[in-house]
């Protein structure tokens, strides 16, 4: 390249041609230094987020079922509240004392 240059063009054109060459040059490889910074940036974060969904996923199912057994909860809860009141009422009733 620096031979061609010389012959093409005189002494301080061939000098200012060669040092565009290396500005080229050295940006070339600092992009690429910079590109393989993103990419290994980006492939941290997917590794870092690739068992994200699998995570959501499961957070989900853990507080259906939470919410499923508090249902559950309720639901038995307020059975035993009513067999609670009719067997209050009929313990009141029985009692001779009220009558």
């Amino acid at each position: 390249m620096y031979d061609l240059l010389q012959e093409k063009f005189d002494d301080s054109d061939a000098t200012l041609r060669h040092l565009e060459s290396q500005e080229f040059k050295d940006f070339v490889r600092t992009f690429k230094s910079v590109m393989n910074n993103i990419k290994r940036s980006l492939n941290k974060i997917q590794n870092n987020t690739s068992n994200l969904e699998r995570y959501a996923k499961d957070m989900v199912n853990i507080s259906a079922q939470g919410f499923a057994d508090s249902k559950a909860d309720r639901e038995m809860t307020a059975y035993h509240e009513k067999k609670k009141t009719q067997w209050d009422k009929f313990m009141h009733f029985r009692d001779k004392g009220y009558q």
